[in-house]
């Protein structure tokens, strides 16, 4: 509000005298952008009409860019309920059940709004800068660079993973096998002489024990 008031030249207080809180400075600012949007007409079949009122949108759209977030999260003025009702007594008009007609009134304000959004974010006017915006866009975020340059390129990488992987099951690395640190609660190993001599012992034991049986 403080912005507004020096651009206008006047105190802060003295824009509420017009407007109660900046919501409602914008709620009115919203319905300005409503107000210049061509209602559809009735001399028109309902798809001619309907198209002349989203390139009307689209239109008033780009001369307010900030605009687009809250053409329907504002508080409705009279505009706005002039566009509404004017909108859906066009497609009641031209046969569509109620709950049909605002089907198609949200699916065209969804695909006006997003264009428009798109249209202000890339900042394009024809179709060599359209893909100019794109490449920009994509070098931004990267997205070029995870491209393959070519068939070769998109098909290599999987095979040397492929090889990488027989070789590891083979054992033929390009680097000797570290060894694994004995853990401490791991049981150690006995030595290969105690275990021989058990052996000899049980044995021992068995062929004795089988003499007495005879």
């Amino acid at each position: 509000m403080r912005g507004l008031a020096q651009e206008l030249g006047v105190v802060p207080m003295a824009l509420y005298k017009h407007v109660a809180n900046k919501e409602e400075l914008l709620d009115g600012m919203v319905d300005i952008v409503f107000s210049e949007i061509e209602l559809p007409s009735a001399d028109l079949d309902w798809r001619s009409a309907m198209r002349r009122r989203a390139i009307s949108a689209r239109e008033a759209l780009k001369r307010h860019g900030w605009a687009i977030g809250m053409m329907e999260s504002r508080h409705p003025g009279p505009a706005n309920l002039r566009n509404h009702n004017a909108v859906m007594g066009c497609l009641r008009k031209a046969g569509f059940p109620f709950e049909m007609a605002i089907h198609a009134y949200s699916v065209q304000d969804a695909y006006i709004y997003g264009f428009a959004l798109q249209e202000k974010d890339l900042a394009f006017e024809t179709a060599d800068s359209a893909g100019e915006a794109a490449q920009r866009r994509a070098k931004t975020i990267g997205a070029l660079e995870k491209l393959p340059v070519s068939r070769r390129d998109r098909y290599q990488a999987p095979r040397v993973r492929v090889r990488q992987r027989r070789r590891v099951r083979m054992g033929a690395r390009s680097h000797p096998r570290r060894p694994r640190a004995a853990s401490p609660l791991a049981e150690p190993r006995r030595p290969e002489s105690l275990c021989s001599s058990r052996r000899l012992v049980h044995w021992k034991t068995s062929a004795a024990r089988s003499s007495k049986r005879r």
